[in-house]
């Protein structure tokens, strides 16, 4: 069954480098985005099983349980839903987005750049939200999202109650996501110069960004798929990552590799339900 993102009340959003090598510091731009603050994925077959690991393994809080979604809030303020049913229109998840204040001013200025926007996928909810999505060349969506345009003061974040970090692994939020890319230049093309985030660092293979609330994206080329990975990569921040390794393992997760650092962060992959991978993330001393 597949249902459309114009049906789909995107309430759910509200109740909702890389190497040390050849890296360079790039100059501070301007963005109407101020941060990540949507990640969602497609539950498969067992919904309940894919609902289950995000909210009693991971231990994130489930605010909801709604006909199409599960609606996850992080301690960071950011929502984290699963999707019962696959969006017309956009098969691939993880899906992320990121908040801006005026929707309207962000949309025309990043037209104007170049940025193409998917309008049937646009919606909003009057009093909540309003959205818009875009796709960058690996044909990931990526969604703009904005509090009730009418009101123009109400960040997605707003609407997003405290939220202490709970269960065993004590996940903070959503600090990194990682897109295995096909073509570097025209990945940070379209991030750099047409989203105007900021890239803090770049190497023979792969570039980094940071959004104005302490999040990363990071872009790594990936020759011929390599890994096998052609979705975001997303990166849940703990304060203790040998802790939470311990309770993945406990808790029978699979794990990927061993734990990797490179020049800012530490991870361990983990693969979560239907195959997806995982990051367990945490930022370098």
């Amino acid at each position: 069954m597949k249902i459309t993102l114009k049906i789909i009340p995107i309430i759910i959003l509200f109740i909702f480098t890389s190497c040390k090598e050849n890296t360079k510091e790039a100059s501070v731009v301007k963005t109407d985005l101020f941060g990540i603050d949507w990640v969602c994925v497609y539950a498969g077959k067992d919904v309940e099983k894919t609902i289950q690991f995000f909210g009693e393994t991971l231990g994130l809080h489930l605010h909801q349980n709604l006909d199409f979604a599960a609606v996850f809030h992080l301690p960071s303020k950011q929502t984290f839903d699963v999707y019962k049913y696959k969006m017309e229109g956009a098969e691939k998840s993880p899906l992320f987005g990121f908040g801006t204040n005026n929707l309207k001013e962000t949309k025309i200025k990043a037209k104007e750049r170049g940025t193409v926007f998917i309008d049937e996928m646009a919606g909003g909810v009057q009093g909540i939200a309003f959205w818009e999505f875009t796709k960058d060349p690996d044909n990931n969506f990526v969604q703009i999202s904005t509090g009730d345009d009418s009101v123009q003061t109400i960040t997605p974040s707003e609407n997003t109650p405290n939220i202490t970090p709970t269960g065993d692994l004590k996940i903070k939020g959503i600090k990194l996501i990682e897109i295995y890319v096909s073509d570097l230049q025209k990945s940070t093309n379209y991030y750099k110069n047409k989203l105007l985030l900021n890239e803090v660092s770049t190497s023979k293979n792969k570039a980094l960004f940071k959004v104005e609330d302490g999040t990363y994206l990071k872009l790594t080329e990936i020759v011929d798929n390599q890994n096998g990975i052609d979705y975001p990569v997303i990166g849940f921040e703990v304060a203790n990552l040998s802790k939470a390794i311990k309770v993945l393992t406990d808790k029978e997760v699979q794990l990927i590799r061993g734990v990797e650092k490179d020049a800012l962060f530490t991870r361990q992959s983990f693969q979560g339900p239907d195959n997806i991978v995982y990051n367990l993330v945490t930022l370098n001393k």
